[in-house]
């Protein structure tokens, strides 16, 4: 297959090229950097910059049989008001500028695989999630909605027949992303719970990520707005426990709420908000994780 990718040199689009590449499949990258991504991504993928009209891009995408769309600003950061609109447009502007693009093909790819977030149900205490759950009121739900709206044609009148998937991805464990980040403080044994520990932290290892992306390719009857994560919900706090364990370090240093609210403002909910999600539509489909437990993710993980 041709399958045209955005987001082709970030921590799930590196690994998902690499797959597919390895699939023998045909894959052109929409990219920032023509020079950064030829280094990071090899002399075997396409690559096209962001700054070609619009026109070309409707020719490309003519010629592929799916398209993967991962572009976006790394939201675990402070939500001044800048880096809001940062995060906002480099997921709502693209995705619309795809799914425009696709609305004008004269033969249209037939899979759109777009990313969202788990975010989308804002922060739910202990209820349990499914897809067709209700957004919150926040600002992440928010932005998750109109993401995933963006996805589909502007005119509901000029439906294509492309078939659209919606990943609201959970906390991706892998050589890179946010377990790199947390593991510093756990190697030196000042790993903890945020905040009271008790949030529901929906997860999924790096390579049942790229499988499910592999799947809504290739799976008809995918479609919508899909849970990406693992069958095997936790809390944070049994998260800490287990990542603690698995590295042999001490989780004493819990991190206070009022803490990470200082550093991260508004944007600490993405820490501290209470997600307990269920791969509801993934299970039906009769998808099998390969690292469905946490503790034999982190195993695999952290031995590489």
């Amino acid at each position: 297959m041709k399958i045209f990718l955005t987001g082709a040199t970030g921590f799930i689009g590196t690994k998902l090229v690499k797959r597919l590449l390895s699939d023998n499949h045909e894959v052109t990258c929409y990219v920032r950097n023509i020079e950064k991504a030829r280094k990071k991504l090899g002399n075997r993928v396409e690559l096209l910059s962001t700054n070609v009209f619009q026109n070309h891009i409707i020719k490309t995408l003519e010629g592929c049989d799916a398209v993967v769309n991962l572009a976006g600003e790394p939201i675990v950061k402070r939500w001044t008001k800048k880096n809001k609109k940062k995060i906002y447009d480099s997921r709502i502007d693209i995705t619309k500028k795809i799914s425009n693009a696709i609305e004008s093909c004269k033969t249209p790819p037939k899979v759109l695989i777009s990313s969202s977030a788990v975010g989308f149900y804002g922060n739910r205490g202990d209820e349990t999630l499914i897809e067709s759950s209700h957004k919150s009121s926040g600002w992440l739900s928010r932005l998750c909605n109109q993401w995933e709206r963006s996805s589909y044609p502007s005119h509901p009148e000029n439906l294509t027949s492309t078939r659209v998937v919606n990943l609201r991805t959970g906390i991706v464990l892998g050589d890179g992303g946010a377990l790199k980040k947390m593991l510093l403080p756990f190697k030196m044994g000042l790993g903890g719970t945020l905040g009271n520990g008790n949030q529901w932290m929906p997860w999924i290892h790096i390579e049942d990520m790229v499988r499910i992306i592999i799947e809504s390719i290739n799976n008809e009857n995918i479609y919508g707005p899909i849970n990406c994560v693992a069958p095997a919900a936790v809390t944070n706090k049994h998260f800490t426990k287990i990542l603690g364990k698995t590295l042999k370090r001490p989780t004493i240093f819990p991190v206070p709420s009022f803490i990470l609210k200082i550093i991260f403002g508004e944007g600490a909910c993405v820490l501290l908000d209470s997600q307990k999600v269920r791969p509801r539509k993934l299970t039906r489909h009769g998808f099998s994780w390969k690292f469905g437990s946490l503790y034999t993710a982190l195993e695999d993980l952290l031995r590489k």
